[in-house]
């Protein structure tokens, strides 16, 4: 990539960086949605939008959602190929170990009740033994 003159305005991915700085959509610059570290609800909506036409897409032609990869006849009852769910899964483990070590719930990233013996908050807990006894519960907190 050639420099860049500082007489000239920066390129997009700049404008894009210095939004993302100043905590506004990286599109427009607009609020963030408060559920979103990019984009303003309006973009997320779209972005989210291409994304799953995208996976649609992959899944229908035997692809990987992740990596494009094409899939392995074994793999075709998962959307993603092996190596993609092996990567995802140590990221689940790595980041599980890193919520335990700083005394959060390892399971959603709360904080626990002081002085738990448990390595989930009550929420997680209450939500697990519904599964186990058949009973979906409803949840009130959003993972962030």
């Amino acid at each position: 990539m050639p420099f860049q003159d500082p007489k000239q305005p920066p390129k997009l991915p700049l404008h894009r960086a210095i939004r993302y700085k100043y905590a506004v959509c990286t599109r427009c610059g607009e609020e963030l949605d408060p559920t979103s570290r990019y984009y303003c609800t309006y973009h997320k909506q779209i972005v989210l939008a291409q994304t799953k036409r995208n996976q649609k897409k992959r899944v229908k032609s035997g692809k990987c959602i992740t990596c494009c990869k094409l899939r392995d006849v074994t793999d075709r009852r998962y959307a993603d190929c092996s190596s993609c769910r092996k990567v995802a899964v140590q990221r689940k483990v790595k980041l599980r170990e890193q919520r335990i070590a700083a005394g959060l719930c390892a399971r959603c990233g709360c904080e626990k009740p002081v002085g738990s013996k448990y390595k989930w908050c009550n929420s997680c807990r209450a939500k697990s033994s519904g599964y186990r006894r058949g009973v979906k519960p409803v949840t009130t907190k959003q993972k962030g």
